[in-house]
């Protein structure tokens, strides 16, 4: 049986560890955490994942769980039927805070979450005395060891190094927060629950209350998922249920009584119980299949074995040849060979050093069956935990056969993870290197292992695209069937000399366009022109969004931030240098440190799967800030991050960090314009919201400067009234441009809008410059938008003004808004570069994270082009 461990991503810019298990037959897959951009990099490696049997995450933080609600996702969206999850105490609580964005009743979750029983005796473990695995198959038995920092003991206090940590008490359920305005700049934070707020349990009193806020938390899961290897009948009665209408805001009960649990609208949108736990990782020692002995045909024979005996005695069972004689498997099968084994571990810092060293027989093979030969270890460990020697010395007490394979910022260089979407970088920069940036990155890591000379002989970097086998045991060795890597040859060739740009011509006949038309364009400082936009994440790559505007001497606002958004910040702007004292400046960083806002419109995945880590980030940054970063969401959005900041800590409770802001305060027919604090440090006239008409409750956004310039964003919406009212005259309109303009129908259904029909909403409002963005993974490679939508006189009369600009949003594109116009001269060239470059991403498979891009049985577009008239028509119409 020939199965292999394959690295998908190593530590980079953009991605954490995350490893798969493949067994080639029967096929069988297994993942080891699931980090922002997994599915990304499965579909640009071409790594298929629908075999995918369970997921093993090894801590409830942003790093390693960016990615698990998207490969969910795309589980289910590829029919796959079910998957189990292994991972720490609080697994439950996280999964079933997803439940807003990510559920699936057609696909079977099952939750395996360790259990602080699961320990071994310390000093005196055994096989037999061995807790139940927390995962077992016919492939792998999968035993999780739980790592503390040293300031936690048994009772979850400070001191001992060891151990494992009591569950604390755990309130039930909170009700949703009320509807009624709230003042923001007298209380900013002030939907923020407390522990008033929770009432009892609403399970019968007889349980304990951690099994009563446990409960609650698995009848979210039975909502959520189909349970694994049942009927469909649970998943077509939860499906009929319009669960997201009923999560949506209501007012809150006087008694503030419990919600009902044999009601499931009630309580799938009350918030999750309150959770709290130690801090806690965990390691995983996988033990696969021992390979049976080779079968000896011809003592067999002499033996009187016959015909389907073979089979069985293959198969280790004894039998009588028809002469009688008892034959037994080992009289002519040959010595199984011992089974192959990994172990998989992070380490955080310094402090979970102790917890290992308490523990030595956790992380012996002997521990978990005499013949279990250890192949490979994986480290990943975080500052300062390679250069403590007693690692290094706990390193070199293994075997000096074992493979050590290193994950360390320290050491690990920044490869660049989607080499096709980083070549299409490339050449555009040939177009215009203002605007589409070099992704940036580090070949060379700040220090080589070498410099450490007491690590065991079989030591390297965990680099992607990495193979171990297991069976047969082979060391380390570059991936099997790999795609070109187009993104270094193209380097290498720029480096030689021979690179010749096919596209050179095109590119240079786009730039003497966009040079005859530079006069209409005259540079000016006023009226926002050196206000930049990072269209970070369009659909054209990846299904996320985020955009990003940098208002020189003012700070930043991110609009949106969906899974992989730190990636393209830190790829766009650059690695930070990090001082001989821990402090980080420059690049992503001093993005980081100038982001003053943060608004997200609304609650499906690829709007905010990204924010965690981002906030996260911004969280741990050393030195702290002084001025909070304003969130701004609606409350179905913040109830999700409230219930997700109780096990994955990302500042959501902290006021000096972040200040929250519900989309209704500021709502634009209502509000004063927005916190006074925000809009001073901003500089801005008014920040408010637009509810747009979409199939959840969504809020388009609109900035408006002191210096007279102003942005609308649109979030996901059919053509709005409501966004054309109050966007009017803006500078630049951000729009959704979800589905083609043959795809009316479909745009309707799904409540998006096509490309024409953002155009015609920027138009009614009097735009100055339109950028279309949110491109459903169904374009091909680039939205089409015929001659006529962009230069159609009819649309205008001879006395007004030439229509407002329209340009194309393409992933890690700056664009600031006095050269938007270059955009639209840029279009053709674009669009070559995307016919003459592979697709990596979303275009081959990736899930939807939006409903937009969910199957359906509307056919697939036509390229053909239709009336123009018609098109007008249906375009007022909706």
């Amino acid at each position: 049986m020939l199965w292999s461990l394959r690295v998908i991503t190593g530590l980079t810019a953009d991605t954490e560890p995350s490893l798969i298990l493949k067994f080639e037959s029967p096929p069988a897959k297994y993942i080891f955490n699931v980090p922002e951009g997994t599915n990304r990099a499965c579909i640009q490696k071409r790594y298929g994942i629908a075999k995918t049997k369970a997921a093993f995450l090894t801590r409830l933080h942003p790093e390693q769980i960016g990615g698990f609600p998207g490969l969910v996702m795309m589980l289910a969206d590829i029919n796959s039927r079910d998957l189990t999850v292994c991972g720490p105490a609080g697994l439950t609580h996280y999964v079933a805070s997803t439940r807003f964005y990510a559920r699936r009743t057609a696909f079977g979750v099952n939750v395996n979450e360790y259990k602080h029983h699961d320990v071994l005796a310390a000093g005196n473990a055994t096989p037999a005395a061995l807790p139940p695995p927390i995962f077992q198959d016919e492939n792998i038995v999968v035993h999780s060891i739980a790592l503390y920092p040293s300031a936690v003991d048994d009772e979850g206090s400070t001191g001992s190094p060891s151990g494992s940590s009591k569950r604390k008490r755990s309130s039930s359920a909170t009700p949703p927060p009320s509807p009624k305005r709230r003042s923001i700049d007298a209380s900013a934070s002030s939907n923020q629950l407390s522990e008033a707020d929770i009432p009892p349990p609403s399970v019968p009193t007889a349980a304990p209350l951690d099994d009563a806020a446990q409960i609650h938390r698995e009848r979210i899961l039975h909502l959520m998922f189909r349970p694994p290897a049942s009927n469909t009948s649970h998943a077509a009665a939860t499906d009929e249920m319009d669960l997201d209408k009923a999560a949506e805001p209501a007012p809150a009960s006087p008694s503030r009584a419990s919600p009902s649990t044999s009601d499931p609208k009630q309580l799938w949108g009350w918030r999750l119980p309150k959770f709290r736990e130690a801090l806690q990782t965990l390691a995983y020692f996988v033990v696969g299949p021992a390979t049976r002995g080779k079968f000896d045909a011809k003592r067999a024979k002499e033996l009187g074995v016959v015909g389907p005996m073979c089979s069985k005695l293959t198969k280790g069972e004894t039998v009588t040849t028809p002469s009688g004689n008892v034959v037994t498997p080992d009289m002519c099968v040959g010595p199984s060979t011992p089974p192959p084994a990994f172990l998989f571990l992070h380490v955080p810092d310094p402090t979970y050093i102790d917890s290992i060293l308490s523990r030595p027989e956790s992380f012996l093979s002997s521990t978990y069956g005499s013949a279990v030969q250890l192949h490979a270890v994986i480290h990943r460990v975080g500052p300062g935990v390679l250069e403590d020697k007693r690692y290094r010395e706990w390193m070199a007490s293994f075997d000096p056969a074992v493979n050590h394979m290193i994950a360390s910022e320290r050491y690990s260089p920044d490869q660049i993870t989607y080499s096709s979407s980083a070549k299409m970088q490339l050449e555009l920069s040939y177009l215009d290197s203002d605007v589409f940036r070099l992704p940036s990155r580090g070949d060379t890591p700040p220090a080589s292992l070498s410099s450490l000379s007491d690590l065991p002989p079989k030591t390297s970097i965990l680099a992607q695209d990495t193979e171990i086998f297991m069976h047969p045991r082979l060391d380390p060795a570059p991936a099997r069937f790999m795609p070109a890597d187009d993104f270094k040859a193209t380097l290498e060739a720029i480096k030689s000399g021979t690179y010749v740009n096919p596209l050179e011509d095109v590119y240079k006949a786009a730039r003497e366009d966009a040079e005859r038309s530079s006069p209409s364009h005259p540079p000016t400082h006023s009226n926002g022109q050196d206000i930049a936009i990072t269209t970070l994440g369009t659909g054209s790559a990846m299904p996320i969004s985020a955009t990003l505007i940098q208002i020189p001497s003012y700070g930043n606002v991110l609009l949106d931030s969906g899974e992989g958004t730190w990636g393209q910040l830190a790829r766009q702007f650059g690695q930070p240098i990090i001082s001989e004292g821990g402090q980080a400046s420059g690049g992503v960083i001093d993005i980081l440190r100038d982001l003053k806002c943060i608004f997200i419109s609304h609650v499906h995945g690829d709007h905010h799967m990204g924010l965690a880590k981002i906030l996260a980030r911004r969280h741990e940054l050393n030195p702290s800030l002084s001025e909070p970063l304003y969130l701004i969401a609606n409350r179905l959005t913040l109830q999700y991050l409230s219930e997700l900041n109780d096990v994955v800590d990302f500042g959501f409770n902290d006021k000096r960090h972040l200040t929250i802001v519900d989309a209704e305060d500021v709502y634009y027919r209502k509000s004063s314009g927005g916190p006074a604090m925000l809009k001073a440090t901003l500089g801005l006239e008014s920040i408010q919201a637009v509810d747009v008409e979409h199939r959840t409750q969504c809020y388009g956004l609109v900035l408006r400067h002191k210096d007279g310039w102003s942005v609308v964003y649109s979030g996901d919406t059919m053509p709005c009234n409501r966004l054309v009212e109050a966007g009017q005259d803006a500078t630049v309109l951000i729009h959704e441009a979800t589905m083609a303009d043959d795809q009316v129908d479909l745009a309707f259904a799904k409540a998006h809008s096509t490309a024409g029909q953002a155009i015609d909403v920027g138009r009614r409002m009097n735009a100055k410059n339109i950028l279309l963005t949110h491109f459903s993974q169904r374009y091909p490679k680039m939205p089409e938008l015929q001659a006529p939508d962009l230069a159609d006189e009819s649309l205008t009369s001879p006395s007004e003004e030439p229509h407002a600009p329209v340009a194309i949003a393409f992933d890690c594109a700056t664009i600031r808004l006095g050269s938007l116009w270059k955009m639209e001269k840029y279009m053709g060239a674009m669009a070559q570069t995307f016919e003459k470059e592979p697709g990596d991403d979303a275009s081959d498979g990736a899930a939807p994270l939006d409903d937009a891009d969910a199957p359906t049985t509307t056919s697939s577009p036509s390229k053909g082009k239709k009336n123009k008239k018609k098109k007008r028509s249906e375009a007022k119409a909706a």
